[in-house]
């Protein structure tokens, strides 16, 4: 998943030789509603669902197509959601981690020298990754067996949403940002962080 990820972002950051004037980049945290991953049939058991986690980070890069105008790329990693328990003497867990891609359009709709509104669309790439272990202790033989299997999935979705943002200082702005992910795996993303002209 961070494979994937992380080399679109630099990507971007290459950009910046060329359109350096027009470039920011940045980043900060962000809450999601999270949303349901549900597994293919496993060891013995049917299929179920599981929550992904709800907080997260994220890195942003920019361009400023123009005064009104700008396209966005955004890579944001939410950290892992463990569920664990024991059945018959059996220890588990499962485990929803997640990663998106999104390319944004960002069009201001108000201005003013103390807050800008902007609205938001643009598309989706989510990234989920599913993982299962259980430890138990083999009647027979006394020895302890471990099992693991894990399961991806990738879906492509679209974002629509609106945002503010703020000027604090010399080329440095900070934002905040309410999307909507309408995909497999939908949900409510709220981000607040800093990006820097450069």
């Amino acid at each position: 998943m961070r494979k994937i990820l992380i080399p679109v972002f630099l990507t971007l950051l290459q950009a910046s030789t060329i359109f350096s004037r027009d470039i920011e980049v940045g980043g900060g945290g962000v809450y999601g509603t999270g949303f349901n991953y549900r597994t293919d049939s496993f060891s013995g058991s049917g299929a179920n669902s599981y929550e992904s986690g709800n907080i997260g980070f994220f890195v942003k890069g920019g361009y400023n197509l123009s005064s009104r105008a700008a396209i966005g790329l955004t890579c944001l990693y939410t950290l892992p959601k463990n569920i664990e328990g024991s059945v018959a003497d059996v220890d588990y867990r499962h485990t929803v981690a997640s990663g998106m891609a999104d390319l944004d359009l960002n069009y201001s709709i108000f201005g003013s020298d103390f807050l800008s509104l902007y609205g938001i669309g643009g598309l989706n790439l989510h990234f989920v990754g599913y993982r299962y272990r259980e430890d138990y202790i083999d009647k027979d033989s006394g020895e302890e067996v471990i099992f693991k299997t894990r399961q991806s999935d990738n879906t492509i979705g679209l974002n629509i949403g609106a945002g503010a943002v703020k000027t604090i200082g010399e080329n440095v702005s900070i934002f905040a940002e309410t999307k909507y992910i309408i995909s497999n795996y939908g949900q409510l993303v709220i981000s607040v962080g800093l990006m820097f002209g450069i």
